[in-house]
């Protein structure tokens, strides 16, 4: 099932639905968002084939600059996203999807060629190439889940070492 309280950490098993969830949202995205998005992408840990996640879809928005950001702010808030605008703090602008009080996807809008993209993109091939790391990362996100399930920012700082290693691992093969 998608979808999680925003409240609370849960990894569930990889489901093989996610891709087919990602591209529901995405062809309801790719009209509204035509005249800015480059690229709707499917990013994040339900993107990575075996791996657990939480059952939440991430999904990347690629732009050409910050004004094509800016410009998609009003057009995914119309798509019934909760927005913030995260320009300053992380480079991009995110939005959550609910469905009754449950996130069923989070939205990165983000510069093509920017860090935030190239850590999506390097960081879902890296792991996509490298299934020890699948299996390392998935132990991982099981065990925090359960150590921090209604500490969300603590679920995610616990990862953080490990996200980075890929990162540079990955950076290092270009």
């Amino acid at each position: 099932m998608l979808g999680l309280d925003r409240n609370i950490v849960e990894v569930v098993d990889y489901d093989p639905n996610w891709k087919n969830d990602f591209e529901k949202e995405a062809k309801r995205l790719r009209e509204p968002l035509k005249e800015y998005a480059i690229e709707i992408r499917h990013v994040g840990s339900t993107s990575i084939v075996g791996l657990p996640a939480k059952p939440v879809i991430d999904i990347a928005v690629i732009v050409k600059d910050e004004n094509a950001m800016l410009a998609c702010m009003d057009i995914i808030k119309e798509c019934g996203y909760e927005v913030k605008n995260k320009i300053e703090e992380k480079g991009e602008i995110f939005g959550k999807l609910a469905h009754d009080g449950i996130y069923t996807h989070n939205m990165h809008v983000e510069i093509y060629g920017s860090e935030n993209w190239e850590n999506h993109i390097f960081f879902q091939r890296y792991l996509n190439e490298h299934p020890e790391y699948i299996k390392q990362y998935a132990e991982l996100k099981i065990n925090n889940a359960k150590l921090y399930r209604n500490e969300r920012k603590k679920y995610t700082l616990a990862k953080d070492a490990f996200v980075k290693n890929v990162l540079a691992l990955a950076k290092k093969r270009i």
